[in-house]
């Protein structure tokens, strides 16, 4: 079974504003997506600086911080070291005057409440320290090493030689970290050793810390905030250049379309006037074709799905071309005025498919086309049946094409209604009781109802657009 070639419309202004709509809303979701990924990129990019940053500051802080305790801690062993050698006590023995007289000053001289500074005999044993002297130690004394300025890698703090005060760390038993400086007390066969807790370090870089971290976060928002601005406008620059271009695209694109689509009518209008001139019939009749034909598509617009104002408008340029296969018709039997032989009837017949087949070799050439589709539709089909005894391929009911059925009646219509050298034309009236007769038969009942509903109309476009005098053919008069 053949189908029915039903192309789809163009699309119209509403659907048109929709699409326009549904681009532009994908187009600002594609900027928020683009936006948002750039931000979280740069965000990611900024949370790892920021985590680098605040490592690599907290470990110059704390060595900064550690570099200036340990300078506090040499000059407080500088400072406590030479009072004590001026006071040259006669000895450092328990409960001795000498004893009591250090302890007094290295409590005295503490700077700090985190410092402690010790005294210890050239064995590395405790004498005296600040503070309370029953609170533990938790201190091992034998195993730390220190450095001097004067002499080469680590040494006990026993072997500290008499000079500018040795440092060293410490970790005490609860796992603690100090920074310790070691002082020679000559003459007295000790050590001064000063000590302050990682505790301080933290304590003094932290502020210094945040304030980093804080300017650093501030920096970094401002930043993100700059970057989220620059490329939204960046975007929508883009955005707006793009459109000047696509609009620009888009005229172009549709003069074009344009230039085809007058070429496509020049061609289609040029194929009528040769038919025109070798047709037995006239220009006006193709108008009046045209016109009936139109007539009934309108009247069946909604009902039969394939029909819009696009389908219409082909349909009228199709139906001028329904009889474009007589020009391989050869005179004698084209200008016969009366009844044709069996033979000649059936050479005659042939201008269906000759039509058909000049016009699909035009659409080869064009390429696809839903006009040429329907020409080429109405050119073969629009001498079939309803009942399937047409021709040239006796169709039947809906396996005829659509604008075939409708240029089928238009057709029937007109050549009843029109004068001819060979015959007169018959009343309006009289067709309409023939075509009705011919529902279900020769024509689409639907066609015929629409005929039927639309006969007026029908008798106003034959007076409006048939002439007074009789029609003679170009063919006709140049013969």
């Amino acid at each position: 079974m053949i189908q029915q070639k039903n192309r789809q419309p163009q699309a119209d202004s509403v659907r048109d504003r929709r699409a326009r709509w549904n681009a532009t809303e994908l187009a600002s979701a594609a900027r928020r997506k683009l936006i948002l990924t750039t931000l979280a990129f740069q965000t990611m990019t900024f949370g790892a600086a920021w985590y680098a940053t605040s490592v690599g500051t907290r470990h110059q802080v704390v060595s900064a911080v550690g570099e200036n305790i340990q300078a506090q801690n040499v000059r407080i062993a500088e400072t406590l070291g030479r009072v004590i050698s001026e006071l040259k006590p006669a000895d450092l023995l328990p409960s001795s005057e000498g004893l009591l007289a250090v302890q007094a000053m290295i409590d005295a001289l503490a700077m700090s409440k985190t410092a402690r500074a010790l005294v210890i005999d050239s064995s590395g044993n405790l004498i005296c320290r600040s503070g309370s002297q029953a609170e533990p130690l938790e201190l091992d004394l034998s195993s730390i090493r220190v450095t001097a300025p004067t002499q080469p890698g680590a040494m006990p703090i026993v072997s500290v030689p008499t000079g500018t005060a040795a440092t060293g760390q410490v970790t005490a038993e609860g796992g603690q970290l100090h920074q310790i400086a070691v002082k020679d007390l000559p003459g007295l066969g000790a050590k001064l050793v000063v000590l302050q807790p990682e505790t301080v370090m933290l304590t003094a870089g932290g502020g210094q810390m945040r304030s980093i971290l804080a300017a650093v976060t501030l920096l970094g928002l401002a930043v993100l905030g700059a970057t989220a601005l620059a490329t939204s406008k960046l975007i929508r620059r883009h955005d707006s250049e793009l459109e000047e271009i696509n609009h620009g695209l888009e005229a172009e694109v549709s003069a074009r379309v344009q230039q085809s689509l007058r070429t496509r009518h020049a061609l289609i209008t040029g194929l009528a006037k040769l038919a025109d001139y070798r047709d037995t019939d006239t220009g006006a009749h193709l108008d009046r074709i045209a016109a009936y034909s139109e007539l009934l598509a309108r009247r069946l617009q909604g009902r039969w799905a394939c029909i819009d104002g696009h389908w219409i408008d082909n349909l009228k340029l199709a139906s001028s071309l329904h009889d474009i296969g007589k020009v391989g018709i050869c005179d004698s039997i084209l200008l016969k005025p009366g009844k044709f032989t069996a033979e000649e009837r059936r050479i005659m017949e042939k201008h269906a498919q000759i039509g058909a087949e000049t016009l699909a070799e035009v659409r080869r050439g064009m390429g696809g086309d839903d006009l040429m589709d329907m020409c080429i539709d109405v050119a073969r089909h629009h001498h079939e049946r309803w009942d399937g005894k047409g021709y040239p391929m006796q169709l039947a009911g809906e396996e005829i094409p659509a604008a075939a059925r409708l240029v089928a009646l238009a057709d029937v219509y007109d050549a009843l209604t029109s004068r001819r050298v060979y015959k007169d034309a018959m009343p309006h009236r009289k067709v309409v009781e023939i075509i009705t007769q011919g529902s279900g038969t020769q024509f689409d009942p639907a066609v015929v109802e629409a005929f039927v509903a639309l006969e007026a109309e029908f008798d106003a476009v034959r007076e409006r657009l048939q002439p007074a005098e009789l029609e003679i053919p170009k063919l006709a008069q140049a013969a």
